[in-house]
């Protein structure tokens, strides 16, 4: 994020004269703590290390502030351990290139996986792991769509098979039967287990209403029953030097209000 906002900006050859590179804090924290310490994170790095406790964690100012003083205080002058821990502004920048790449791949599969990535959090995390499980073996949409008109099924299962290491059997099960109900126009697309809108809403729920506009629309309704008070000038009885007007409209009908109007 910090490399990209200082693209945006042309600042990043200002930046990188004066940075050379970035150190994994949790990494150094992690090689001298521990001994010491099973948990290496921010909070328990800043109370044991720092002396720190009041630390407003969710502010990212607070959160670099406390990162850099960790560092600081864990190097002392130790180039080595930095050094072990560091990646160069260069290395970094082609990180971010190679996952913008990553990233383009994995939306080419948006058709296949549209009502997955709209279904609960579990569906949605496992689609998106079957999807980085093609992009990051740079198998793209159009790479099996021609598989498919090609060979059916079968090219289908050569490429996932040759081509994704490392993946579990399951997983290339699952991908082969959701890739081939969606090229396979005789078939249905494979949907998810659990849909969001039947989940939460359900088929036959009522229309959402705003709690906000419900309780206006109360004290809407309230106002309009409450007392009204007659013009003098259209009353027949305009001689009088005072009017006692009935409440009967309101709900406090047991009160009355008593009105002063001037004689004329």
């Amino acid at each position: 994020m910090l490399l990209e906002a200082l693209k945006r900006n042309s600042l990043l050859e200002r930046f990188e004269k004066v940075c050379k590179g970035f150190a994994n804090g949790y990494s150094i924290a992690k090689v001298k703590c521990q001994s010491s310490t099973k948990t290496h994170n921010l909070r328990v790095m800043s109370k044991v290390l720092l002396g720190k406790e009041k630390i407003d964690f969710s502010n990212a100012v607070s959160r670099a502030s406390v990162v850099y003083d960790i560092a600081v205080h864990l190097a002392q002058g130790e180039r080595e351990i930095v050094d072990g821990t560091t990646n160069k502004g260069t290395t970094e920048e082609g990180e971010i290139e190679d996952f913008k790449v990553l990233l383009q791949i994995q939306n080419t599969y948006r058709p296949v996986f549209g009502d997955f990535l709209r279904a609960s959090a579990a569906e949605r995390q496992h689609a998106s792991h079957l999807r980085r499980l093609l992009a990051i073996n740079n198998i793209n949409y159009d790479k099996l769509r021609e598989a498919y008109e090609e060979g059916a099924k079968g090219a289908l299962d050569k490429i996932l098979k040759e081509e994704i290491a490392n993946a579990k059997e399951a997983d290339l099960t699952e991908l082969l039967d959701i890739l081939d109900c969606y090229f396979d126009p005789d078939k249905q697309p494979i949907k998810p287990k659990t849909q969001w809108n039947s989940k939460y809403r359900g088929n036959n729920s009522r229309p959402y209403r705003n709690r906000r506009s419900t309780s206006r629309s109360k004290k809407g309704s309230e106002s309009k029953g409450e007392e009204s008070v007659t013009d003098p000038n259209t009353s027949t009885e305009n001689n009088s030097t005072d009017t006692t007007v009935s409440a009967e409209t309101s709900p406090r009908s047991e009160n009355q209000i008593k009105v002063e109007v001037p004689a004329n």
